[in-house]
Formats: C-alpha cells, sequence, structure tokens
C-alpha cells in the first residue's frame, strides 16, 4: 500500500510541474521526503496522515481505512526495505 501511495505522489508531482504549480510541487516533494521513511504513518498523528492522505487526492470516505492499512503492524513489516548488504557481508541478523 505505502508503494501506491508513494507511485501516485510520484504521479502528482509530475503533473504539477506541467501545470507550473510550484506551490502544489514544493507540497508533493514535501510528502514525498516524508514518505521516504517506511515507518512514516506509524509517527505522525492522525490528522497529519489524513491532512496527506486528502494532499494525495485519497478521498475523505476511504482515508481512514487506508491509514488503517498503513498503520497495521503487519504491513509495516511488509513495506519495509530490505537491509543494504555490502558484497560478502551478511545482515546483522543473520550474523547472530
Amino acid at each position: 500500500m505505502l508503494n501506491k501511495i508513494r507511485a501516485h505522489n510520484e504521479e502528482l508531482l509530475r503533473w504539477f510541474r506541467n501545470e507550473q504549480n510550484q506551490h502544489a510541487v514544493h507540497r508533493q516533494m514535501l510528502i514525498k521526503d516524508i514518505l521516504s521513511d517506511d515507518a512514516c504513518f506509524l509517527k505522525m498523528t492522525l490528522e497529519e496522515a489524513l491532512a496527506i492522505l486528502r494532499d494525495l487526492g485519497i478521498p475523505q470516505s476511504e482515508a481512514i481505512t487506508v491509514y488503517t492499512t498503513l498503520t497495521n503492524p503487519r504491513a509495516y513489516s511488509e513495506n519495509r526495505k530490505k537491509p543494504i548488504v555490502k558484497h560478502g557481508t551478511r545482515p546483522a541478523s543473520e550474523n547472530a
């Protein structure tokens, strides 16, 4: 779900850039920065999350459901990025 939200944010960025709407581009860039954190929705208030979802064009009638999905611990673990592993090393979890 978070990856879909990120993709939609990218689409909105392209569209606002084409429309030369600098205020909206700035807002979407701020949202993009926030969305770069896999746990972003776990770190914000409900009001902040709903404002971001509204700015992404999620209908109010669906926003709570989307928020609940994004803050579900199972969804968070599925959205987590894989650890960056340098050649010849293992993630710390495998070193134990």
